[in-house]
């Protein structure tokens, strides 16, 4: 039997993988189950262990992780040219019934074109499993959980919302981020979450937009060098704020047409708090001068893409010479 399992994040899907381990493996041991890595592990040794009878039971799992090659492009791989995909083949078109394998890949979406890809969705029993991220609510009783059961340390209802407010439903940043705060103090507070956690880089563009908006460019720069020393690239932060400005224009001319905050927000599919702010940074810059930003980061970009200026200064430069007129 083939399980095809995908999804944004590894945590997740692991997550769906052993609930499907239980479903069929009362107790793991070494007869009944193993997991694959088919980056480094080649397809064809992956497929005769597969096609093996279990051991002193019914049946055995197979969890085969990073299937790169159900994407599209196909990713590098250690192991590429060392695959034999004909063998693989092979054993899907004549699987061991008594196997279960589970084929998994963190992505998106997969190629469903692909020829492998077609076989699996076509044999008999199949089940394609998309794993999406948790709720906001289901992801806040997780870390809540993992900071009482996992890591054994307190963590204030306020601080924990922060947190998750902060990685977002990034499991990996937030496991990252709760092991370094459960290392400084076994009582986590608001205020050790705000020291120990940086903001996401969004909300960090969005605090330089405004901050430009409002002629406080002495703070965008001090965002920026704190950005800095997290080694976050320039070119990461002018995509967002080009996508700042472009936003902008677009809440002027929703509010040229009469358009309330709840309607341009839900035009542009953006927070009515976050719309409401930006109809008040309009009296501060006007539509041809959003047209002129956005030229002059549209060629910053260039310049730093193409080696032209130093990607460090010359947006520092870009901050400190920022005007709304």
């Amino acid at each position: 039997m083939f399980y095809l399992i995908y999804g944004p994040q590894f945590e997740t899907i692991k997550r769906k993988q052993n609930d499907i381990v239980k479903e069929y493996l009362y107790e793991k041991d070494e007869f009944n189950f193993v997991r694959y890595d088919a980056n480094v592990t080649p397809i064809q040794d992956i497929a005769e262990d597969c096609a093996y009878l279990p051991l002193g039971t019914d049946k055995k799992v197979v969890i085969i992780d990073n299937c790169y090659f159900f994407l599209k492009p196909k990713p590098k791989a250690p192991v590429e040219k060392e695959q034999m995909y004909d063998k693989f083949k092979e054993y899907l078109l004549h699987p061991c019934d008594e196997t279960i394998a589970l084929f998994c890949v963190v992505a998106p979406n997969i190629d469903e074109n692909n020829e492998f890809v077609k076989i699996i969705l076509n044999t008999q029993g199949t089940k394609k499993v998309e794993v999406k991220d948790l709720s906001k609510d289901d992801f806040y009783s997780y870390a809540k959980n993992y900071f009482a059961t996992k890591l054994k340390v307190s963590i204030t209802q306020d601080a924990l919302k922060e947190l998750c407010a902060r990685v977002g439903n990034d499991f990996a940043c937030f496991k990252n981020n709760a092991h370094k705060l459960a290392l400084y103090t076994n009582n986590i507070t608001f205020n050790d979450v705000c020291l120990m956690v940086a903001r996401p880089l969004e909300e960090n563009t969005f605090q330089i937009f405004n901050y430009l908006l409002r002629h406080q460019n002495d703070l965008a720069l001090s965002v920026y060098r704190d950005l800095e020393v997290a080694n976050t690239e320039p070119i990461s932060i002018i995509s967002m704020l080009a996508n700042q400005f472009r936003t902008l224009n677009q809440v002027y001319y929703l509010a040229k047409q009469g358009k309330s905050d709840e309607e341009v927000a839900s035009t542009l599919g953006i927070n009515p708090v976050r719309a409401k702010i930006l109809r008040g940074n309009l009296r501060s810059i006007s539509p041809n001068k959003i047209n002129v930003v956005l030229d002059n980061l549209y060629h910053l970009d260039s310049d730093i893409k193409n080696g032209l200026v130093d990607h460090s200064y010359a947006f520092e430069l870009f901050l400190i010479n920022f005007t709304t007129y």
